[in-house]
């Protein structure tokens, strides 16, 4: 038997026999978890041995989760996430001077725990190799459905409308008023771990659809960087603050260079009711500077082609008068 064989069979018996808490038959989530990162690799969206925790993998997760659990199972993604390194071949990176915070039970405290102290995570070398085949990709896949979900089809497919689409289209096309209210409804059913899971999708996700409104390019400054493997140079930010609005809408972003960005949350920069670039009196810099900012002063910065997709005024009034420094 070739090496490759004898580690495709070390691993489908791996996959078959993965630790779970036998609670409603047996906890679904390791098995979710992995379909989740096969699909992403087989998409592309997941290119080297290092798992990242993303608003588009916890989405995949939960696609995967809306069409397979059937049982009562709370869907929390950080638990697999943690979990997973009992099964020898999952392995955490934590951040430089970090820790991971666990209870004395020895489970993950909670999502944003996870999040703050994990940098990604990766499989056993050789295991990711095998990823990297579509054939042995797609034996490991049928072994995890036909062993946590025999009733499943066989050519499973994702759903046509994705849970990121979903919100996607929430961002884009709700009223405000609308996407507030689903907000409120969902932190009265959502666990607080779900609920934090939740937010973050939704922020990861708000930002990547108000930088590709704005075509990845600056509004101010006209700066247009795009980069490989879902890097965005821009940033999609908050006009009225999401604490204060909960507003995840079109009309609440607005697309900045990161050196913009925090002069806008900072009080330094403002728009008025023309979309025009107003500096507070309080800005100073070099003149000489190529780069300075003072250049875009009295300029109508650049919108969305889409009129609907223009930062609302109300939003911008706000901004003007709770967080400019006149």
């Amino acid at each position: 038997m070739s090496q490759q064989l004898k580690l495709l069979s070390h691993y489908n018996k791996r996959f078959s026999k993965l630790k779970r808490d036998h609670k409603f038959g047996g906890a679904p989530h390791k098995p979710i978890l992995l379909l989740s990162i096969l699909h992403q690799i087989s998409s592309g969206q997941i290119a080297n041995n290092k798992i990242y925790i993303t608003p588009e993998l916890i989405s995949t997760f939960k696609d995967f989760w809306s069409l397979l659990v059937t049982t009562p199972h709370t869907p929390n993604f950080a638990l697999p996430f943690y979990h997973m390194q009992s099964e020898g071949f999952w392995h955490l990176i934590v951040k430089p001077g970090h820790h991971l915070a666990i209870t004395k039970s020895h489970s993950i405290r909670s999502f944003s725990s996870l999040q703050a102290a994990i940098a990604w995570a990766e499989f056993d070398q050789d295991l990711y190799q095998l990823l990297q085949e579509d054939e042995s990709r797609e034996l490991l896949r049928m072994i995890l459905l036909h062993t946590y979900f025999p009733a499943a089809s066989d050519k499973l497919l994702m759903p046509i409308k994705t849970y990121l689409h979903q919100l996607e289209e929430e961002i884009l096309h709700e009223p405000a008023t609308a996407y507030q209210a689903r907000l409120i409804s969902l932190q009265k059913q959502l666990s607080k771990e779900e609920l934090e899971e939740e937010t973050f999708v939704r922020d990861g996700t708000f930002k990547k659809v108000i930088a590709n409104i704005y075509s990845h390019t600056c509004a101010i400054s006209g700066l247009r960087v795009e980069a490989t493997q879902n890097i965005s140079m821009i940033d999609g930010c908050h006009i009225k603050p999401w604490s204060i609005s909960h507003d995840d809408t079109a009309t609440n972003g607005i697309a900045l260079c990161p050196n913009l960005h925090r002069a806008f949350d900072r009080g330094l920069i403002t728009l008025d009711e023309d979309y025009q670039l107003v500096l507070s009196k309080h800005f100073i810099e070099p003149f000489s500077s190529p780069y300075n900012i003072r250049q875009f002063e009295g300029k109508q910065v650049l919108l969305p082609n889409n009129t609907a997709w223009h930062p609302s005024q109300e939003n911008l009034e706000h901004h003007r008068i709770n967080t400019f420094i006149n």
